[in-house]
């Protein structure tokens, strides 16, 4: 598998504030766009995986934090980039470490449900992607729609949308 590289056109993004509290706003706003495309079975899973993702990226990356959910005939992707320049890596930490555990949750639950996750560079900007992929229903999802949702922290850079609205539009994908 490899990461989404062209607009879908089921796919939301959404730009995030470095702040612990935005992972569970994250985790909401991914398990509200799964209903549209037929995927409510996925909203544990994909809860988990966002909210580890977005994790890292706030207590590892560095600058703005943006999510992605796509979804294909085959596959559904969840990427959290940041502008840091450090890449993720998987940790196998002692019974005692308090920490350290996300990304082989995301290994294990990925590889459970057929799928995979890995990380990409967003040359030439700074930064990465890190995603991961779990397949989807024979006949992929229900719908032919994009949403795009944004903060205001990006609604400069995205003057068609108000801060905090949901909209439909064209097919997106994060800048980079």
């Amino acid at each position: 598998m490899t990461p989404m590289t062209a607009p879908h056109p089921q796919s939301v993004t959404c730009a995030l504030d470095r702040e612990p509290a935005e992972v569970g706003r994250a985790r909401e706003w991914a398990r509200n766009a799964l209903p549209r495309w037929g995927l409510d079975e996925h909203a544990g899973l994909v809860e988990l995986i966002v909210s580890e993702l977005v994790t890292n990226a706030i207590r590892h990356g560095h600058g703005e934090i943006g999510i992605s959910l796509t979804c294909t005939h085959a596959d559904l992707w969840i990427e959290v980039s940041d502008e840091g320049p450090g890449r993720p890596q998987l940790r196998h930490p002692s019974p005692s470490d308090t920490a350290g555990r996300g990304l082989a949750l995301i290994e294990t639950l990925t590889t459970l449900n057929g799928g995979g996750w890995g990380c990409i560079d967003r040359a030439p900007s700074p930064g990465k992607t890190v995603y991961a992929a779990v397949p989807v229903p024979a006949g992929g999802p229900r719908g032919s729609h994009a949403v795009r949702w944004s903060r205001s922290s990006r609604a400069a850079r995205t003057p068609d949308l108000a801060p905090n609205a949901c909209s439909a539009a064209a097919p997106s994908r994060p800048a980079g």
